[in-house]
């Protein structure tokens, strides 16, 4: 192969390589038209490109506005799983519960603190069970991140 004829190849692929973007940039610039095709349309075997097949994309609505109210109702829904957790424990103890909320509204994780003194009084089988019963809340999505917190004791 000489110098001329690997120049030519060249020049041959840059000139296919242009003319085919510019033939798929006018084919991609299109408008689409979703409406049936008549019988009076010019070729009618060719099919659209796929972006046209596709129907129309509709925006999905806005999310609710979470307040705190909701996330109260939750935890009082959850109140009864919780409060279940304690009736096994053998001392009154005060728990406080911090669960970080992931904008889905899956719960990240949760932290539980006993409120005592005496670690003797903490039942670690109660704690567990606080946060498996946390852990499988769910709350209504929002915008951010968010973090809920109470207090759980024997009655």
């Amino acid at each position: 192969m000489t110098l001329a004829e690997s120049v030519r190849n060249r020049w041959v692929l840059g000139l296919a390589a242009v003319t085919f973007a510019a033939s798929f940039a006018a084919v991609a610039t299109q408008p689409c038209s979703h409406a049936k095709r008549t019988a009076a349309t010019p070729h009618r075997h060719v099919k659209a490109p796929r972006a046209c097949r596709e129907s129309p994309r509709t925006t999905p609505p806005p999310p609710h506005e979470v307040t705190g109210a909701d996330y109260r109702d939750i935890l009082l829904d959850t109140k009864p799983a919780l409060e279940a957790c304690l009736v096994k424990a053998k001392h009154d103890v005060t728990y406080a519960l911090t669960a970080n909320i992931r904008m889905d509204g899956t719960v990240e994780s949760v932290d539980v603190k006993a409120e005592s003194s005496d670690l003797r009084k903490v039942d670690l089988k109660a704690v567990k069970c606080i946060e498996n019963a946390m852990t499988s809340t769910k709350f209504p999505a929002a915008n951010a991140p968010k973090r809920v917190s109470t207090t759980l004791r024997r009655s």
